[in-house]
């Protein structure tokens, strides 16, 4: 089986051809060259495409299509996972194609309220309360489960052969009764207009500042974060992560951001510089970088958190440097490769 290796972007940035013969780094094209083995798998994701998209410059954003090409990178499918072995440009047009469709439903609006009340809680300056902002996540989470029984309902079983057939009338049948029960619960954020807003008060919390100022190892963040998980468990089971690994991953990466543990600046607002969305991006890399054996990254803060948010959702995957990967993989610096 081969070796999946998932790249952060600062290593797909780092390995385009003309930065290569610029910095002439020869632990950077000993690295290339490892991960166009025939045994080796890199795979990147939708975060991938999304952070090539905020590239201006047309040069540098095809340069780092052209890494992925050359590595003959393969695509982590967001719903179900799967392995997309199409050309990088490909993959993206139906990325974007399929972005745009969804304009069309309420899947964006019930974005746009859950990435403001995390703004709004982590002291970013939107101009709602988080009860009024709770209150249009309900209602457009109301306006998605109306629109997902109304496709669900225009499939046409007769269309279909069995099993699929029979799991379309089941789902005909009882989807529509456990959306309208998930959707019974009320606005989480009521009476929580008053609440302090952002990472001050939390890390000056008691428990928080006590585990903090011991500079905790990674066993310690650990425990510390599976007895906050537990209490926390039931209001993320109302997130939209599925997938019980990526929760926790997403959970533990958010935790140790708000913790101070090799923090980024997601809570300040900086002019044309939306340092909360790239905060998020990291945390997604983490998420789906899992189903690898390698994450490689030169971002010592994001290797640090990774590790412990692995850690923490019991994830095999090891992060490396690109250094480390090649002591890892039995190669140095200076070792040519054959």
């Amino acid at each position: 089986m081969n070796t999946l290796v998932y790249l952060d972007q600062n290593i797909i940035s780092d390995l385009r051809d003309r930065k290569l013969f610029e910095t002439k780094n020869k632990e950077l094209m000993l690295l290339k060259s490892i991960l166009m083995r025939p045994d080796i798998e890199v795979i990147y994701s939708h975060v991938t495409l999304d952070e090539i998209g905020q590239i201006h410059n047309t040069q540098y954003f095809h340069e780092h299509y052209r890494v992925l090409e050359q590595l003959e990178a393969k695509y982590i499918d967001p719903i179900n996972k799967k392995l997309i072995d199409d050309m990088p440009y490909k993959v993206a047009l139906n990325y974007v194609k399929n972005k745009r469709a969804s304009y069309n439903t309420p899947y964006p609006y019930l974005e746009k309220t859950i990435e403001d009340i995390s703004r709004k809680i982590s002291g970013h300056p939107i101009n709602k309360t988080p009860e009024e902002i709770g209150n249009d996540t309900m209602k457009y989470m109301s306006l998605v489960v109306d629109y997902t029984i109304q496709q669900i309902n225009l499939l046409d079983v007769n269309d279909y052969e069995e099993p699929m057939k029979s799991l379309i009338i089941n789902m005909q049948e009882n989807i529509p009764r456990l959306l309208k029960e998930f959707m019974s619960n009320s606005n989480p954020f009521i009476d929580s207009n008053n609440l302090p807003l952002g990472t001050k008060v939390y890390r000056e919390h008691e428990l928080t500042k006590k585990l903090m100022s011991s500079e905790p190892s990674v066993s310690e963040l650990v425990i510390e974060l599976q007895e906050r998980w537990q209490n926390d468990k039931d209001i993320l089971n109302s997130t939209f992560v599925n997938n019980l690994v990526e929760k926790k991953i997403l959970y533990a990466y958010t935790q140790l951001n708000w913790f101070g543990y090799h923090a980024d600046d997601f809570d300040k607002v900086k002019k044309n510089k939306d340092r909360f969305n790239a905060s998020q991006n990291d945390s997604r890399h983490a998420s789906y970088a899992h189903r690898a054996n390698y994450l490689i990254s030169n971002d010592r803060a994001f290797c640090k958190k990774t590790i412990v948010s692995y850690k923490f959702a019991d994830v095999k995957t090891l992060v490396c440097t690109s250094k480390s990967f090649l002591k890892e993989y039995g190669f140095n610096q200076f070792t040519k490769f054959k």
